[in-house]
């Protein structure tokens, strides 16, 4: 160990390590950066990476996959008088990856993540529309955002960061035939108007 310019180095076997005064190592590279990695229909039009030989593969024995039930919350009653659509977007979302050929790719807990934190964000925008974006402050009496409205951000957020995830295993993993998971504009109109 030894001392340069006021930084603390570590001598190991691979080369000097930078330590702060504190111990820990700082800097380095940081997770998430770096050049992303290019789905597999591009490396194969590319030429970076083979389709599969599929001549001597025989297809028997097909047999329909079933959606695994969600877990129980997804369906639970209420305190609010407006039910959740937890378990239909659920099974879509599902029935979409068995489409594209990533179900077993995809952790179930990210897909119940996903379908709550959409219904919930359905349910709060729900009652936006029923109260507005308006409420009174409990103690001034004064106008103020509606705290729905902040909920629905956050509800929003939390559900394109566990659809990004989901798409992005989709993608790395689909040879032809990509097509993102979209739902109709009727069925959320369906849900919203429930």
């Amino acid at each position: 160990m030894g001392r340069i310019f006021g930084v603390q180095i570590t001598y190991v076997a691979g080369g000097i390590k930078n330590m702060s005064k504190d111990g820990s190592f700082r800097g380095g590279k940081r997770l998430g950066s770096g050049k992303k990695p290019m789905p597999l229909e591009e490396k194969i039009l590319n030429g970076k990476a083979k389709p599969p030989d599929l001549k001597d593969h025989k297809i028997t024995n097909l047999e329909g996959i079933t959606v695994p039930e969600p877990r129980d919350y997804l369906d639970k009653e209420q305190k609010v008088q407006i039910q959740t659509r937890a378990k239909e977007i659920y099974e879509s979302m599902y029935q979409w990856l068995v489409k594209m050929g990533c179900a077993d790719r995809v952790n179930p807990d990210l897909i119940e993540q996903y379908s709550q934190s959409y219904a919930r964000y359905i349910q709060v925008e729900t009652i936006i529309s029923a109260t507005g974006f308006l409420a009174k402050h409990p103690t001034t009496g004064a106008a103020m955002q509606s705290p729905y409205v902040m909920m629905s951000e956050l509800f929003l957020k939390q559900s394109v960061r566990a659809y990004m995830q989901i798409d992005e295993v989709v993608k790395s993993n689909v040879e032809a035939g990509y097509m993102p998971f979209t739902s109709d504009l009727k069925e959320i109109e369906g849900f919203l108007t429930k």
